[in-house]
């Protein structure tokens, strides 16, 4: 891999639930942990306000706090590997409980990964996971063939399924997953007919062109057709709805993004862009999930000044944006909105803010209409707070980007401020919601 697209993988963290982290500590087996026999607060959790960090994270070999010398790699960053760290990005329903995906950050680069858990507060680390050095996972679905998760190997987009979440088995190379440009799996959702996935064709830093993918079973894909409307941008986040399928991402290139794209589908191979790109002009779309009445997605201005919500019509082809709000700016500094879910009747939305040029700090809005968005607290309570009878909703989030929330709530997209690989803090983070009332997870 070179330097390029290692630094394009070694993206800044949009912390996606909370600024707060957990070091990791190895658990030393394959089953995951159940929970301990603590009885449950009596406090009941308030939806999308109310968050708790994992207890324990299995995390890779090494030791994440030693340093070694040199130790400043420029800037007071590290400048070599210490070992111990890793990267998640996306979790969903499914296997034992939950199954979380991402990377190990190893000496010899980024190492596909794996993760188990009963409840969502103990995670195992999946042995043997099949991949080799330079790979990432990005994104995971839960459908009718069990759990597909896809990402990038090398220069070839690349995908693994499991029936159980511990087990793991990488799909075959084929013509469809390699070329004579690099391409990459970003995002993928699970169909009445099978699994969709979108991507791009082309470096991962410049011009790339917008992919599709879709497989019957998880197996096996197949390009789909990307219409030639658009010369350059990526696909950055995929949703379906039954037999509906919209999938959201930026024109341009990473370093100079022009606006905002979409595109609906039937049968996840023929895609059609929205024909009216207006309310996307000068924005970016990281994010989308069904909602009862169409779609909503998220993203931000091409500045990063502000987060933006959209919505749209029944059938995908129709959007509006959502009036600006000081909720949704951060005083003229970066914000953005990575996802979205409509989780019972509150929709949820997660992103990250910065103050100064590092160091992103992550943002949780909630809203009762997908219109009028409130901020959360901006240090959530480091305590569970779980109702009596509820159920858990998980949110995932990695030292690079966040990806997905639970598969069953919606998306979170790509992180956008390049940092060197080295600079990662030694962590795993892994948050979750506490409701009231089931709404999807299990109890």
């Amino acid at each position: 891999m070179n330097q390029n697209r290692a630094a394009s993988l070694a993206r800044l963290l949009a912390a996606v639930v909370a600024a707060a982290s957990i070091t990791a500590y190895g658990c030393g087996t394959q089953r995951p942990s159940p929970p301990p026999s603590a009885a449950p607060s009596s406090t009941p959790g308030v939806l999308g306000r109310d968050w708790a960090k994992a207890e324990l994270v299995e995390q890779p070999p090494g030791d994440p706090l030693r340093t070694q010398d040199p130790y400043s790699g420029g800037l007071g960053h590290p400048a070599r590997y210490q070992g111990g760290q890793a990267d998640v990005l996306d979790v969903v329903a499914g296997g034992p409980g939950y199954a979380a995906i991402g990377f190990l950050d190893t000496a010899g680069g980024p190492h596909a990964a794996a993760w188990a858990s009963i409840d969502g507060r103990r995670w195992t680390l999946a042995a043997g996971f099949p991949t080799s050095e330079h790979s990432v996972v990005r994104s995971v679905a839960s459908g009718s063939n069990g759990l597909v998760a896809v990402g990038v190997d090398g220069r070839d987009a690349a995908s693994w399924r499991s029936t159980d979440g511990l087990t793991w088995q990488r799909s075959p190379s084929a013509a469809s997953l390699s070329g004579p440009r690099p391409l990459e799996f970003l995002s993928v959702s699970s169909t009445p007919g099978g699994y969709v996935a979108v991507g791009y064709e082309g470096p991962s830093v410049g011009v790339a062109r917008p992919a599709f993918w879709f497989s019957p079973d998880g197996v096996r894909w197949e390009r789909g057709s990307t219409p030639r409307e658009v010369e350059a941008g990526r696909v950055e986040a995929v949703a379906a709805a039954g037999e509906l399928i919209v999938a959201v991402g930026t024109a341009g290139t990473t370093e100079h993004p022009t606006g905002g794209l979409a595109w609906t589908s039937r049968d996840g191979r023929a895609w059609t862009p929205v024909a009216d790109e207006r309310p996307f002009e000068a924005s970016k779309l990281h994010g989308v999930s069904p909602v009862g009445d169409g779609f909503i997605a998220v993203g931000a201005d091409l500045d990063n000044k502000k987060a933006i919500v959209w919505r749209s019509s029944a059938d995908g082809r129709t959007w509006t944006r959502v009036p600006d709000a000081p909720s949704l700016g951060n005083f003229g500094l970066p914000i953005e909105m990575r996802d979205v879910t409509l989780a019972g009747s509150t929709y949820i939305a997660v992103g990250h803010l910065l103050f100064g040029t590092q160091f992103s700090s992550g943002v949780i809005w909630s809203s009762v209409d997908g219109v009028s968005w409130t901020r959360s607290p901006d240090a959530p309570s480091g305590r569970r707070r779980p109702a009596r009878g509820g159920r858990r909703l998980l949110w995932g989030a990695g030292l690079l980007r966040p990806h997905h929330l639970v598969q069953s709530a919606g998306r979170v997209g790509e992180g956008s401020a390049p940092r060197s690989a080295v600079a990662r803090r030694a962590a795993i983070r892994l948050m979750r919601v506490v409701q009231a009332s089931a709404v999807c997870g299990r109890a």
